[in-house]
């Protein structure tokens, strides 16, 4: 494929900047959003009032953390679709592409903590919890050794375009520091993209990395392209990924209103603690409220009367709201003495919190009972957890079952060589022990569908603790 000319660069550039600034301004309402609901999860408080105390409750940050464990913390299970008149040998494949899923699960938590991540099922929940996600699902060979990537990306930084056959546009456009923009054009270089890089201006602080993906029709055809700028300088020309039938991104989120809804970008993307969002701001309120009137009480202002109408106190200055009023004497002055909490604030926090827990889980979770529960009761409270969780839990075994399929086509499609990888036997008589199996492209199936199933309850967890011994004390 010949070289573009300059001009064709130029062309490419200008198409690829105004498709991302129409996108960057389509989803703007999408941004605010996200904005706010990660100040909430990351307790970031409100601007301060002066001589006033402002609390931020932790209860978003615990259910949220809560929540990211109980539904990532077991590993997936893996199992492929079989045929009704299955074949011996094709039963014997399906296993060994089951065990072909969980060594590049295995190598994905790899990458994902070589990177700084924890593992990938974590670290992909928190963005599911939070309404949207998105992953970048490749299979590269790289010094002769095969590659599976399954990177997480920030869906604030990713504008996706649909039509009505899914994904026909996504761009990833982000804004870096100028070494990093420097590095990132180097490291393109070195795996044999030509290009003659500028390095950005000291004006230019943080250059914006635009990753650019569309895909076209050429009769029933579909036609996958790839460019990259740097710095407003094109990287990677429009290039056509031969091996691909669809953009390699996975974005979307839980909760999608109807595109024809008014407003419907600012509700897409619905995060687990959605329904309790204006009650944290509720119960913050009325919380620095009574700290502030139990400060004010516990620390009066003092009135100190001289003839000369100075402060008679010296030293260190009081501490917290107490004050010193100096007057002369015969001076009169009227203090406003600060009431206790009225009754009605102690009922609407109550109401406020009992609210709260209906849009959470259960005290039970967080190792709160302090009567005896019947196995009835626990099971009911089971439930709601898995009620309140489910639509997170079957969100992430979705993507998670998309990505795998994905790199599995990619990697039947692609010329890759054989990679050995870490994996569990089946038919093992001691269970949980690793073994190291050789994998080549022909091990996967011709029909690509990875069902995955994620447990979400686990021997750790207090309520299924409580549960398996109500279950054996009734036995």
């Amino acid at each position: 494929m010949a070289e573009p000319t300059k001009d064709e660069l130029n062309d490419q550039k200008h198409t690829i900047e105004v498709d991302t600034n129409n996108l960057v301004r389509y989803w703007q309402e999408r941004d605010e959003v996200m904005l706010k609901d990660r100040d909430i999860i990351n307790l970031i408080k409100p601007e301060a009032i002066t001589g006033k105390i402002q609390w931020v409750s932790n209860e978003p940050k615990v259910f949220m953390d809560t929540a990211q464990s109980l539904i990532s913390l077991n590993v997936p299970r893996f199992r492929f679709p079989m045929d009704i008149n299955f074949e011996p040998d094709e039963k014997k494949k399906m296993n060994k592409a089951e065990r072909l899923s969980i060594g590049i699960q295995r190598l994905l938590d790899k990458r994902q903590a070589d990177t700084g991540g924890t593992y990938w099922l974590r670290d992909l929940a928190y963005w599911v919890l939070l309404g949207s996600y998105s992953v970048f699902a490749w299979v590269a060979k790289e010094n002769g050794e095969t590659k599976f990537i399954a990177d997480i990306w920030d869906p604030i930084t990713v504008y996706p375009q649909w039509d009505t056959n899914g994904l026909i546009k996504c761009i990833r456009c982000y804004e870096v520091e100028k070494i990093t923009a420097i590095s990132m054009a180097r490291e393109f270089y070195q795996k044999g993209l030509k290009f003659d890089f500028v390095e950005p201006s000291t004006e230019d602080a943080r250059p914006k990395v635009i990753n650019y993906w569309r895909k076209t029709m050429k009769g029933n055809k579909p036609i996958i392209e790839n460019a990259i700028l740097i710095a407003g300088q094109v990287i990677k020309p429009l290039t056509v990924q031969t091996k691909l039938d669809r953009i390699p991104i996975h974005v979307g989120s839980v909760g999608s209103p109807d595109r024809t809804t008014p407003n419907w970008i600012q509700r897409r993307g619905e995060p687990i603690f959605a329904a309790d969002r204006d009650f944290y701001e509720y119960q913050n309120t009325i919380l620095s409220l009574r700290a502030t009137i139990l400060a004010e009480t516990t620390y009066p202002n003092i009135v100190t009367k001289t003839q000369a109408g100075r402060g008679i106190l010296k030293g260190e200055p009081m501490q917290g709201y107490g004050t010193e009023y100096p007057v002369k004497i015969g001076e009169a002055i009227e203090l406003l003495k600060h009431a206790a909490t009225p009754a009605d604030a102690d009922v609407l926090l109550g109401f406020i919190n009992s609210q709260l827990r209906k849009g959470s889980f259960p005290d039970v979770v967080y190792g709160n009972l302090p009567v005896e529960t019947s196995g009835f009761g626990i099971s009911q409270l089971m439930a709601a957890i898995k009620y309140r969780g489910g639509p997170y839990l079957g969100a992430l075994e979705s993507i998670t079952s998309n990505v795998h399929s994905d790199l599995l086509y990619q990697y039947k499609r692609g010329n890759f060589p054989p990679i050995t990888l870490s994996t569990l036997n089946p038919e093992s008589l001691k269970r949980g022990m690793t073994f190291i199996e050789e994998f080549t492209p022909d091990d996967v199936p011709e029909h690509i569908y990875v069902e995955v199933t994620i447990p979400i309850t686990s021997q750790f967890d207090k309520t299924q603790a409580i549960l398996n011994a109500v279950q054996a004390k009734n036995s």
